[in-house]
């Protein structure tokens, strides 16, 4: 006896056939009756496997055009002649295998079975399977008819798949994007800006700034592809895209024809085309439904310093009106500013505005709209190419997409040890062009004073409260202005805690004040915080206010020094910078609970000393500076103070509680 597996008679002809020859190479070296017995019925399968593999073709093609088909893989022979040849084919596989294990006893009976199977083999098909084929025009090889109907069935279930994709493209834009690019590698960053995009279709919102660094897909999306998806959803509106120059401009615009002129957009928009008699680069039409002028709609796109007389627009986008080049040229900011003036004129009412910028300093397109346009409204996307803190996105759903400090943006374009390199490259030749195109965080080509990649590695998680019970000092810094309007100069304050290891910035108030909310200011702070110095800038405002604390004894009252500020605001912080460089200097991480102020404290040091803010960097100098000269040693001998006593501004500065007494955070 042989142990030999079952034949796999449910997997078909070419399976068996499989299945036999492992068999026959058993067979070789079986001497006796059982091995001439199994031999012939090989034999038999031998010469059968032709027709049966034809017939087993010709039963699958009756099969998929729904006719009920014989099982010829049962143990008694089909009543119809089209299955008989396969069954001869199982048949005799089945009796080879009874051969391999079948007892000395029975191998007679099996001998007998065989040789009936092999006088009946036929090894042609039969009559009636020719019948059969005529009957249902099936080709010769049946076999091609069933690989034709496979791929029929494939195709039938990839157009299946494509129209339910259809559908979803007319509402989803991302869907949309990745159906009409088919190769459009996508990401959780323009997933975000799509959901975004959605919102101002739906007029959810009306005015959104998005930054991003280049080659992330944002001008694919908005500039390309949205348009496109707009007017198949808003056939008879009108869209204007400006960007810097007529050159590209036409090739946006041609891009943006070419997508509504593609199968896949009449696919998704079966109803919406391209007028025949308006289809230039820049400037064409659409046509909805039956043709009628009524219902068309058109795509404008501008250049900047452009004529846009006669023209209006229901969608508006401006895509990077300033190029590296334009944004350092006061003629083409003059021009810049005039478009957008000019270009704003153009809305239609209630019409939503959307703008694409790749940023370059603090005089962008962007910085211009957020400043002249601010009651606008505006909604900024920016996403840096190097995540700077842990963020949350809501993406559709209820989802969420998180990003780790320090993460990529895109790592399937650009991995993260590829931007660390472009981030170590620039700081040595261009730190302004990491920081403005990569970080969407511009800071002017002559204001890299400050470099904000000193406090990459110098941030504190502790609480205010923790750092201030480690203290070895606790100063408060003041820098006053006179200032009445938000434009004008502010009264800065900055409290540090000193001990091993630096300084440790805990709180920075920044505000346009006057003298008498000043007063109560500096006497606020100083109750919540209870430094052991306060150093005030002796000139302008601050030379009133010294006096006016020291005279006063209804607080709790602190050593005020008056210092005396030598040189101009550059030279006092260029003699700090060694102190920044060297990492005795820490801020908060990003998004810490108790710093708010970080983000505007960070903007303003990156633009130092170009900005339109210098107050908190000078508070800063200003500490930095009496640091220098008096390192931790022996403090003043403090005033014996009153009790404290309670004030309307006690607990509204930093941490909250009561003068006197610090609270937990």
């Amino acid at each position: 006896m042989i142990d030999v597996r079952e034949p796999p008679i449910r997997e078909g002809v070419d399976a068996v056939a499989g299945w036999a020859q492992s068999v026959g190479a058993v067979l070789v070296s079986m001497p006796g009756k059982r091995a001439v017995a199994a031999r012939a019925a090989l034999e038999a399968l031998g010469r059968v496997r032709g027709a049966a593999r034809d017939c087993e073709a010709l039963l699958t093609a009756l099969e998929q055009r729904g006719e009920r088909v014989e099982d010829a893989a049962g143990p008694e022979a089909p009543r119809g002649e089209i299955a008989l040849p396969l069954w001869q084919w199982y048949e005799a596989a089945r009796l080879v295998w009874c051969m391999c294990g079948a007892r000395e006893s029975d191998l007679r009976d099996l001998g007998v079975q065989v040789k009936g199977l092999v006088s009946q083999v036929r090894a042609r098909p039969t009559a009636e399977a020719e019948n059969v084929r005529r009957r249902y025009r099936l080709p010769r090889d049946a076999r091609e008819a069933v690989r034709e109907h496979e791929e029929i069935t494939a195709r039938l279930a990839e157009e299946a798949i494509d129209q339910e994709t259809i559908e979803e493209s007319r509402v989803n834009l991302l869907t949309f994007a990745t159906y009409m690019k088919r190769h459009f590698r996508t990401g959780p960053h323009l997933e975000y800006l799509c959901a975004a995009l959605e919102r101002v279709e739906r007029g959810e919102c009306k005015r959104l700034v998005v930054n991003m660094p280049p080659q992330m897909g944002k001008t694919e999306i908005i500039s390309r592809l949205f348009p496109a998806w707009y007017l198949g959803r808003h056939p008879d509106k009108a869209v204007l895209l400006a960007t810097h120059t007529a050159t590209y401009v036409e090739k946006i615009g041609r891009a943006v024809r070419n997508n509504l002129n593609s199968d896949e957009f009449s696919r998704v928009f079966p109803n919406v085309t391209l007028s025949t008699d308006s289809q230039a680069a820049a400037a064409f039409e659409v046509v909805h439904g039956d043709g009628k002028r009524s219902k068309r709609g058109c795509f404008n796109g501008y250049g900047m310093g452009g004529s846009y007389t006669g023209t209006s627009a229901d969608l508006l986008i401006f895509d990077d009106l300033l190029t590296e080049a334009d944004s350092n040229s006061e003629a083409a900011l003059d021009t810049m500013r005039e478009s957008v003036q000019a270009l704003y004129t153009r809305l239609a009412a209630d019409a939503p505005w959307i703008v694409v910028n790749t940023r370059y300093n603090e005089r962008d397109t962007v910085a211009y709209l957020l400043s002249e346009y601010a009651g606008e409204g505006w909604e900024v996307i920016s996403l840096p190419a190097l995540a700077e803190r842990d963020e949350e996105y809501p993406l559709p759903g209820g989802r969420t997409w998180r990003r780790k400090l320090g993460e990529a943006l895109f790592p399937h374009r650009y991995p993260r040890e590829w931007l660390e390199g472009r981030r170590a490259q620039l700081m040595q030749t261009n730190p302004s062009a990491w920081w403005g195109q990569y970080q969407c965080r511009p800071t002017p080509a002559s204001g890299n004073l400050v470099r904000l990649e000193w406090f990459v590695e110098r941030r504190y998680r502790d609480s205010p409260i923790a750092l201030l019970d480690d203290a070895t000092r606790v100063t408060v810094s003041v820098d006053t202005s006179a200032g009445k309007t938000e434009k004008a100069a502010r009264t800065a304050i900055s409290v540090w805690a000193e001990r091993r290891g630096g300084a440790y910035l805990i709180y920075c108030y920044s505000k346009a004040i006057q003298t008498p909310e000043q007063l109560d200011v500096i006497k606020g702070i100083c109750a919540q915080w209870r430094p052991q110095l306060l150093i005030i800038e002796d000139k302008s405002t601050g030379e009133s206010l010294i006096p006016l604390l020291r005279r006063d004894t209804d607080w709790v009252r602190t050593p005020i020094l008056a210092e005396k500020p030598r040189g101009s605001k550059t030279e006092r912080m260029s003699a700090v910078l060694p102190q920044m460089a060297d990492g005795q200097v820490w801020f908060p991480v990003d998004g810490h609970p108790a710093a708010p102020w970080l983000p505007s404290l960070l903007d303003e040091l990156a633009f130092y000393p170009k900005g339109a803010f210098l107050d908190q960097g000078d508070t800063l100098s200003q500490f930095l500076l009496w640091r220098s000269r008096n390192p931790l040693a022996a403090l003043p001998a403090p005033v014996t103070a009153p009790a404290p006593v309670a004030n309307a501004f006690a607990g509204s500065w930093g941490l909250r509680g009561t003068p006197g007494r610090r609270t937990s955070w």
